[in-house]
């Protein structure tokens, strides 16, 4: 009998036991780590692939059915975006029943905000753990407190990382994102691609390929899909001559990228029927 794959997906920062421990809360069989790339980073970025080739050595370790490192800017949202909905539509590609958990303990609040987009937007069961330390101590209270040299905290820091455990496990709510009419959405994904403006009229190819004669209704639904669009600051547009162009915002290439892991016809609701 084939193996359901449950996935891991962490990024890295300046952790190790709280990206390991994650394994004794969530056992999974797959693992992919998603650390800042040496030299393409800034230099406290620098810092933190000390800490994350240690993690790919100890994920090496655990022998598991799969596993992967990606090198990506923790700075980095639309490549964070881009890494996660890469991995997800992979692996639901070999496994469409497989299950995902995001540890979003360790790296950037940029990282954290990607999984949660990602995670909300997943078409598969997914989770979102957060490991909490069950005694925080912060490095201002071992400075003031005087109870360790600077060299000591240091040494406990390449060790363990920012914390040690034991770790308590919590799990952020997964919200559900709005979702995108196929309309909507193809229309996101085409400025994504082409990455020029475009009048509202010539999106209709976008949302009917191939169709030879731009009918009425697909150029209110493509209006009416702009408008959804620009609402939620994902594309702007403009008054040129006697035409409106369209572009996508940086944050609409963000989404543009997120969708990408949902295959068409999921997730999609009633709204394109109406329009």
């Amino acid at each position: 009998m084939r193996m359901a794959r449950k996935v891991m997906i962490v990024p890295v920062g300046f952790e190790l036991d709280r990206v390991i421990d994650a394994q004794k809360f969530e056992s999974c069989n797959v693992w992919h780590v998603l650390r800042n790339p040496r030299g393409g980073s800034d230099a406290v970025g620098e810092h933190s692939i000390y800490f994350g080739e240690r993690v790919a050595k100890k994920v090496e370790a655990m022998h598991l059915l799969d596993f992967q490192v990606i090198e990506v800017r923790q700075s980095d949202l639309l490549g964070l975006v881009r890494a996660m909905a890469g991995i997800v539509k992979a692996e639901r590609a070999k496994d469409p029943a497989g299950e995902f958990v995001f540890n979003a303990s360790s790296s950037t609040k940029t990282a954290a905000f990607a999984v949660t987009l990602v995670a909300g937007l997943c078409p598969a069961p997914v989770k979102i753990l957060y490991l909490r330390p069950e005694v925080e101590i912060t490095l201002m209270d071992l400075i003031v407190s005087g109870e360790k040299t600077l060299d000591d905290v240091r040494q406990v820091f390449l060790e363990h990382g920012e914390c040690h455990s034991p770790f308590g496990a919590e799990y952020y709510p997964v919200i559900p994102l709005v979702t995108f009419t196929p309309a909507e959405r193809a229309i996101i994904e085409h400025l994504a691609s082409t990455r020029v403006a475009e009048t509202v009229s010539s999106l209709v190819q976008a949302i009917a390929p191939g169709q030879k004669q731009r009918l009425r209704k697909d150029l209110v639904k493509a209006g009416w899909s702009v408008k959804a669009l620009e609402r939620m600051h994902l594309v702007t547009s403009r008054k040129a001559n006697q035409s409106r162009t369209v572009a996508i915002t940086p944050e609409g290439e963000v989404i543009a990228a997120a969708l990408g892991m949902i295959d068409d016809g999921e997730g999609n609701n009633n709204l394109d029927q109406i329009i």
